[in-house]
């Protein structure tokens, strides 16, 4: 999973210019006890303000096998983690957030809704 995130350009674009490091590994699986992806936790070494896409996820069944993408474009500060969301069937990363008391500069826009 890690190698995933590293060999990213979206994730390495988001980082740029930033010292971070990967704690919190966790497996994602479905309600079989399959794991079918992972998430991870990128700190930063300092507070940030990045003005980026940002792809949450969210759960569309119980069992975890499914999930929605909202891709949306927003500056935020006081970042000082991301959480990374990779779906290990397909071998991608398919969701990054900032935590969730980074502040809001520029109210989010929404580019799209896939379930996947």
């Amino acid at each position: 999973m890690v190698d995933i995130v590293s060999a990213d350009t979206r994730i390495s674009a988001l980082t740029s210019g930033l010292t971070t490091s990967k704690s919190q590994l966790a497996a994602w699986s479905n309600g079989q006890g399959t794991v079918i992806g992972g998430a991870m936790i990128l700190a930063l070494s300092q507070p940030a303000t990045l003005e980026h896409e940002w792809r949450s996820i969210s759960w569309a069944d119980s069992t975890r096998s499914t999930y929605t993408v909202t891709v949306y474009t927003a500056k935020l500060s006081n970042i000082t983690t991301i959480d990374i969301w990779v779906d290990l069937q397909k071998g991608v990363v398919v969701g990054w957030s900032p935590n969730t008391d980074a502040h809001i500069d520029t109210p989010p826009t929404i580019v799209a809704t896939v379930t996947e």
